[in-house]
């Protein structure tokens, strides 16, 4: 444990049995977890750390991440994470970022999907492949970002596996959703889109887009109109939207 010391790097050389690791509120700006492949327990809060990379170390279970200007978060393949805490949002259930399915009376509904809210970031790329949730005996497959106001820019091209996207009432002026072929949901309402193409996403269910007012100009819907079910475009502040749904599949929307 070397938490609390304001130390800025950290030499872990030939630690290959290190199954725990402490370093909260410190001032670091990386860590060498390539160099403990056993980690498990990872307490990193409270550092300068931009990168939360787990992808060397398979066999963490349990990491507390929280209070980092983190801009990339790489998963890939941490199948046994169970606990991961990344920002400060409200935590009812003690799940921190891998949160289940819940109702209104929150019983449980569904498998793990992984949350975060109220970022500060402006950019925020994410790769959650392997991830998976005991519990179903299943992969992590949902995404959650949203309430984060200054994020303009959500990079969730690696994460092939996913099929629901909720990134609503963030500040989006772009996305790119073209490597994401197994989405069936996608939630996006109340961000700054311009445009969104959704083409090629033979899946899709759901398209949420609401609240985007004048800024959205143009929706592609290529390849999906004889599987989406569920479009919802206007809402009662952007009223003055007209589209027309035209013979290729895309909508042309004009103020």
């Amino acid at each position: 444990n070397v938490s609390e010391n304001a130390i800025t790097s950290l030499a872990m050389s030939d630690l290959d049995k290190l199954t725990y690791l402490g370093c909260w509120n410190n001032q670091l700006t990386e860590l060498p977890l390539a160099e403990c492949p056993n980690l498990e327990r990872l307490l990193a809060n409270d550092n300068q750390l931009a990168v939360v990379d787990f992808s060397p170390v398979k066999k963490i279970v349990y990491a507390k991440m929280q209070n980092n200007p983190f801009t990339s978060v790489n998963l890939n393949g941490c199948a046994a994470l169970t606990y991961l805490s990344l920002d400060t949002s409200a935590d009812a259930h003690g799940e921190g970022c891998l949160r289940a399915e819940r109702d209104d009376k929150q019983n449980v509904i569904g498998p793990r999907r992984f949350y975060l809210s109220g970022l500060p970031q402006t950019s925020l790329e994410l790769d959650l492949s392997g991830l998976w949730d005991a519990d179903y005996n299943e992969p992590v497959t949902g995404v959650i970002v949203i309430g984060c106001t200054k994020l303009t820019s959500l990079d969730v091209s690696k994460f092939t596996e996913m099929t629901y996207l909720n990134a609503a009432k963030n500040a989006l002026t772009a996305i790119d959703l073209s490597a994401n072929t197994a989405l069936e949901q996608v939630i996006l309402n109340d961000n700054k889109l311009s445009a969104i193409s959704v083409k090629g996403l033979e899946k899709l269910a759901l398209l949420n887009i609401v609240g985007m007012g004048a800024t959205m100009t143009n929706i592609d819907l290529e390849g999906v109109t004889t599987v989406l079910e569920e479009l919802y475009i206007v809402s009662a502040k952007d009223n003055s939207i007209k589209w027309a749904k035209n013979g290729n599949g895309t909508l042309t929307i004009s103020g």
